[in-house]
């Protein structure tokens, strides 16, 4: 289950079915980690794989998977995230073993947009505050991450918490 998070381009009917049967299960289900110390949601916000439309499976003309629906398809408008989110925001106050939160996660890959990044502090928001196993807060991973948009995610962080930058 954890590799299917990992994974965008997986089949969203066949991670939600699985995220069900474990919740129902379990209730610590969707919080548990794997070897490396990991929920879901720190492999959702660093995908191996993104969502790419393959063309064998894709029909360009109308815009629709011709086998099972993906995140951010027809049939699932929501993003592996934001679906995560919805069905376990504990998991946003989940450390993985180096002490990383899925918000360092997130800023350190550089691959969740700033709309996601906003809604994972808006179910936690103390998480803004909170540094990783290296001793950084959330701007400042953005900040010194070399992606096309990180000093406006770390602006954007400091903008909720202009405070931070004293600590």
């Amino acid at each position: 289950m954890h590799w299917a998070a990992r994974i965008q381009i997986f089949p969203a009917v066949i991670l939600r079915l699985a995220c069900k049967r474990c919740g129902d299960q379990n209730s610590d289900g969707l919080l548990a980690l794997d070897k490396k110390g990991m929920t879901l949601l720190h492999h959702a916000v660093n995908p191996i794989c993104q969502n790419v439309p393959d063309s064998s499976v894709y029909d360009l003309g109308s815009g629709e998977y011709l086998e099972l629906s993906r995140w951010r398809s027809e049939g699932e408008r929501r993003t592996p995230i934001e679906y995560l989110l919805e069905l376990c925001p504990a998991a946003l106050r989940v450390r993985r073993k180096d002490g990383a939160l899925p918000i360092h996660v997130a800023l350190f890959s550089g691959i969740p947009t700033i709309e996601e990044i906003l809604a994972m502090l808006d179910a936690a928001p103390e998480t803004l505050a909170q540094r990783d196993g290296q001793g950084l807060l959330p701007f400042m991973v953005a900040a010194r991450m070399r992606y096309e948009d990180h000093l406006d995610k770390a602006f954007k962080l400091l903008l909720l918490n202009p405070e931070l930058v004293r600590k």
